[in-house]
This record gives structure tokens, C-alpha cells and sequence, in this order.
């Protein structure tokens, strides 16, 4: 509760600070029906210097992935972020760069002292299409770079994962089905299936439900064959939308609970994110 206190008047002295130098308009909510908030960043040069050409208008989403506090109940005041993510994306919509956070020596998530852990640039091709996406450490250090391609309707169909030495270390293949809804991923490493995710969606074609089967944990069943009815779910994620359709909140589950069966009440929650975006 304390905690939830600090980062409280936190963000409130940030927003009167802007008042006086409006650069970074930051909110925290855990109200879910609430309105979509605003998280906006306009990249001005601060050198002052007018001959420098300005930079385009920046938008930034904020990710606030939760976990459970003292009290190690679900959705309460103690609630603690456990890092964040902020997705940067130009005035077209194409996100550009996200980078994941978390508090810095003060403990206070939102501030000035927060570290940034990684992040990722991403890249398009001439018709507007994502072709690259490299990931880089906190030095600054490229750590991969994974590769996008489609099918001739513009479908992503599979993507290609690289080392910092250019070696293919992953793939991921996406399957659809008649509606043109993504509906399994499957990840390999080498020529081995490693774990694949199942979608489900609603009647408006939101997603709403994911499972993952891992061969980590025996997620191609007792026939070791995958894909078959056996397969063994060993996480899932759902999907929550405020009146607008608009994506506001996910949870991810890592077991299925005393009745062992997914997406019911007693589902163990690993962590939950809710979601601001720009106007």
C-alpha cells in the first residue's frame, strides 16, 4: 500500500510539473471501464538549436504488467508493477521502438530513475509492411534481429529469428483459417517444434482467449505426436475490451486449478497488464 501511495503522488507531481513544460503526459490506472488515457510524447529537440530539423511527432503507448504484492491477492491496492513497456509509434500507427522498464533505486515505477532493461526497433518495407525487428540490450548492444515475411495477399506467414552473428536460432510459421484470423503460431528451433499458441475469438473477431503447449512441458501429450487431441496446455492468456473495442487488459494464467480445467475461476494467475494509449 505504501508503495501504491509513492508511485500515487508520483504521478500527480509529474502531471502538475507538465503543466508549467507539458513533454510527457504519463497515467496509471487499474480501473477497467475507465476511457482509453493519454500517453503522449512529442519528440522535440531539446538542444534549442533552430537549425535542427525537428523531429516528427512520436506517440507512446505504456504496457503496465502487474503482479501480485504483500497481501498476494489478485486486483488489490498492493499490486506491484512488475516492469513496463513503452511502444513508441509514428502518427501512421506503425510502432517504431518498445522498450521494457522497470523502477530504478527509488522503487517507484514512473520516475526518473527507472532503468531500462532492453528494446526493440522496428523496420518496414516500402508498402508499409513490418521486415525487421532488432532487439538491443541496455548498452546498446544488438542481441538478434528477426525477419518478416508474407504470403502474396500480404499475409505474415512466417518469421525468422538471428543471433548477433546472423544465425537462424528460431522460426515462428502462422497458420489462418477462412476469415483470414490468425488461429496457431508454431515455434521451432532447428527443425523441432519447441511450442505453438491456439486462438480463439469473439463474434466481432477480437481475440479473447490464447493456450500455449510446450514440449518443455510435455505439450505434445502422451502420443508425442503434436497437434493432436492429447496435447497438453500449459499456459493461456484472455483478453478483456472496453466498450469501444479497445484492448484494456490480459491475463495470463500458468495452471488450470483445483477443477484442471482452463479459463474457469480458480485458473492461477501469473501476472496481468493493462494497457494506455494515445488519444
Amino acid at each position: 500500500m505504501k508503495k501504491k501511495i509513492y508511485v500515487f503522488f508520483a504521478v500527480i507531481f509529474i502531471g502538475l510539473a507538465l503543466l508549467v513544460s507539458p513533454r510527457y503526459v504519463f497515467s496509471q490506472i487499474k480501473d477497467f471501464d475507465e476511457e482509453r488515457l493519454t500517453v503522449k510524447k512529442t519528440n522535440v529537440s531539446e538542444l534549442g538549436n533552430s537549425t535542427i530539423k525537428e523531429e516528427p511527432e512520436i506517440l507512446t503507448d505504456i504496457e503496465l504488467k502487474y503482479v501480485s504484492g504483500e497481501d498476494k491477492l489478485w486486483f488489490t491496492d498492493d499490486d506491484d508493477i512488475y516492469h513496463y513497456f513503452l511502444i513508441d509509434h509514428d502518427l501512421d500507427g506503425k510502432v517504431i521502438k518498445k522498450s521494457c522498464n522497470k523502477a530504478g533505486e527509488d522503487t517507484i515505477p514512473l520516475t526518473t530513475d527507472d532503468v531500462m532493461q532492453d528494446y526493440q526497433v522496428f523496420e518496414y518495407a516500402e508498402d508499409g509492411s513490418l521486415a525487421k525487428e532488432m532487439s538491443f540490450n541496455a548498452k546498446n548492444i544488438k542481441q538478434s534481429t528477426v525477419i518478416y515475411s508474407y504470403e502474396e495477399n500480404g499475409r505474415k506467414n512466417k518469421t525468422s529469428k538471428y543471433d548477433n552473428k546472423n544465425k537462424e536460432i528460431r522460426s515462428v510459421e502462422f497458420s489462418y483459417d477462412d476469415k483470414g484470423l490468425l488461429v496457431r503460431d508454431v515455434e521451432n528451433v532447428g527443425k523441432e517444434i519447441e511450442k505453438y499458441h491456439a486462438f480463439e475469438y469473439d463474434e466481432s473477431g477480437r481475440l479473447i482467449k490464447m493456450t500455449e503447449c510446450h514440449v518443455k512441458e510435455n505439450g505434445n501429450g502422451s502420443d508425442s505426436v503434436w497437434f493432436t487431441e492429447d496435447d497438453v496446455v500449459s499456459s493461456t492468456k484472455e483478453s478483456f475490451y472496453n466498450d469501444q473495442g479497445v484492448k484494456i487488459k490480459e491475463n495470463k494464467y500458468i495452471n488450470a486449478g483445483p477443477d484442471g480445467k482452463w479459463f474457469t475461476e480458480d485458473d492461477v494467475l501469473q501476472y496481468y497488464v493493462l494497457f494506455e494509449y494515445q488519444k
